[in-house]
This record gives C-alpha cells, structure tokens and sequence, in this order.
C-alpha cells in the first residue's frame, strides 16, 4: 500500500489536562484492497498503553466507473 505524502498527526491543546490528536493519512488505493472487488474495510484502533484499546470499523462500497457484466444464464 502506497502513502501519498507521509502521515500527519496534529496534537491539539484542549482547557482541561486531557489531550487530543488527529492522524491524517492518504493512501492510494487500487482493486486488490477490495474484499470481493466491492468494498473496502477501513479499521483504527486507538491504543493508550495497556489502559485504553478501541477499534472502530467502517466498510466503505466502491463507485464502479465501469459497468460490471451480467452473469451468463444458464
């Protein structure tokens, strides 16, 4: 899998002592990151030591920009 530019995190400041930060990444994509050519699974985990693990999924449909063939009747 190909970065396009290099990750960025930015670390924000917030009123009370927690802290906050974003990681931005791009990457370029093609028809083999797909499951079954269709979608692709985006999943981040958030990791505190070992008192804090989330992970949070999202799987995200392709826009085809060429039409898919019927299947052959029998």
């Amino acid at each position: 899998m190909d970065f396009i530019g290099s990750p960025e995190t930015m670390k924000y400041t917030t009123s009370n002592p927690l802290q906050l930060s974003k990681l931005t990444v791009t990457l370029k994509l093609d028809q083999s990151h797909f499951k079954d050519g269709r979608k692709l699974l985006l999943q981040c985990t958030a990791l505190i030591n070992t008192l804090y693990k989330q992970t949070s999924e999202l799987r995200l449909p392709i826009k085809s920009t060429e039409p898919v063939p019927e299947k052959a009747k029998a």
